[in-house]
């Protein structure tokens, strides 16, 4: 069976003549944000039509925060600590740091930077200052 998933604006067609539509004979699937109760619901089962269950979109996965707005997280005090822990830090990752333009938490790289966050920090106050933004 071919499937072809419709909205629930054109299901009334669907109904009406599902042949003409889908272009077989018998059900087609039909998916769209609808339960059992609601009309298209009932209307469509009663055809014969194949109701496929509305999966939402899943929320996109955070991974980026502009370096900018780690900074602009940090109280006065608390980027003193930041800054004192990265001159610490050897110079390639320094390097790195400096060059970037925002951090990535999928970076080879990032568990570092993070793990000199934690030490000046806390692990709870670093969660705050390096939350992905987008």
């Amino acid at each position: 069976m071919e499937l072809r998933y419709i909205s629930e604006t054109s299901i009334a067609a669907v109904l009406a003549d599902g042949d003409a539509l889908h272009g077989t004979a018998g059900p087609c699937e039909v998916s769209f944000p609808a339960e059992p109760g609601e009309p298209y619901f009932d209307a469509a089962l009663a055809t014969g039509l194949t109701i496929a269950l509305y999966v939402p979109p899943s929320a996109p996965t955070f991974t980026r925060i502009p370096k900018a707005e780690v900074w602009r997280r940090l109280t006065d005090e608390e980027a003193e600590a930041v800054d004192a822990a990265l001159q610490a830090a050897p110079l390639r990752l320094r390097r790195v740091f400096e060059a970037a333009q925002f951090l990535d938490t999928a970076d080879a790289d990032y568990p570092a930077l993070r793990a000199g966050v934690e030490a000046a920090l806390g692990a709870t106050r670093a969660n705050e200052v390096l939350a992905p933004t987008y």
